[in-house]
């Protein structure tokens, strides 16, 4: 993975998080139907995972994943998120899923740890 450089500062990669959560999300709901029952096994699964791939990257950033899935009732979903940092350095993606059963959103905040 390629990392953009700012003199000594490492920046954030949303589209490279972005693919890594899709990869996340696909291996642990990819192909199922909408279950109660394992919603919450699910969502952790899901933040672990991405939290575990982002971290093997190696970089330094701390890592917040935030994971939510509803199932698909025709009920509306509303999300926001708002960040004061360093946008030069830290950085943000949200990603949607969707399969014909569910929805899920997935965001990641990396925030640049300077040494």
């Amino acid at each position: 993975m390629e990392e953009y450089n700012s003199g000594d500062e490492v920046l954030f990669n949303a589209d490279e998080a972005s693919a890594s959560v899709k990869e996340c999300i696909e291996g642990v709901i990819g192909g199922t139907d909408y279950n109660q029952n394992k919603v919450n096994q699910w969502t952790a699964s899901i933040v672990e995972h991405t939290l575990t791939h982002l971290v093997k990257q190696g970089r330094s950033f701390k890592y917040i994943v935030n994971c939510a899935i509803m199932q698909k009732s025709g009920a509306g979903l509303h999300t926001a998120n708002s960040c004061y940092w360093d946008t030069a350095t830290d950085g943000s993606c949200t990603v949607r899923w969707e399969n014909r059963t569910m929805y899920c959103v997935v965001s990641v905040f990396a925030v640049a740890v300077t040494l």
